[in-house]
């Protein structure tokens, strides 16, 4: 998302001009390091903990990081906008591999390849209708409302995951989804 929404989105509705348009996708592509700071974070951990409750925080940072994002753009609190970016990068995309887990968690063996490949292809097709659409829902309802609602949906998922699925945390997959 922040290699093509996010810069499009500064060029084309805030009308940032030049040389502050050059500074902004800077600070985007800095705040990008933040998904490698991100992933490396959560790799000695994501196996202890359950992983429903993981996503769940990956999405609550990413939901944060950009409305501040959106709010220090819509203001021009560069700050602001660079922390956004940066605490929705760290949190919601270094965070990804904790998505991916949950995918391959919940297939049983025998179709754990087919079962995660629909999942992430369907999660791919979902991002391509997003971005498609996403410049009119700005215009439509405005920046900081747009960049603070493109998360419910993900947080309503987690939120029907946690209630549905079991708790992997220290077990073998065989264990988790055989007996299903």
């Amino acid at each position: 998302m922040f290699l093509a929404l996010a810069p499009t989105w500064v060029k084309d509705i805030l009308h940032v001009p030049g040389h502050e348009l050059a500074y902004m996708i800077t600070l985007l592509g800095i705040a990008g390091l933040g998904a490698f700071i991100g992933s490396l974070m959560i790799r000695p951990f994501a196996d202890r903990f359950d992983i429903r409750k993981l996503s769940t925080i990956g999405v609550v940072g990413y939901t944060i990081g950009t409305t501040l994002m959106a709010i220090g753009g819509v203001y021009g609190i560069i700050y602001l906008f660079f922390s956004g970016a940066f605490i929705a990068e760290l949190i919601g995309v270094g965070w990804y591999q904790a998505y991916y887990m949950m995918d391959a968690e919940n297939f049983p063996t025998s179709s754990r390849a087919t079962g995660y490949g629909i999942a992430d292809g369907l999660g791919h097709l979902g991002g391509a209708i997003g971005t498609a659409i996403f410049i009119p829902i700005v215009v439509a309802l405005g920046s900081i409302l747009t960049w603070s609602v493109l998360w419910i949906p993900n947080l309503i998922m987690c939120i029907f995951l946690f209630l549905t699925l079991p708790n992997a945390t220290g077990k073998r997959l065989e264990e988790i989804n055989e007996a299903s």
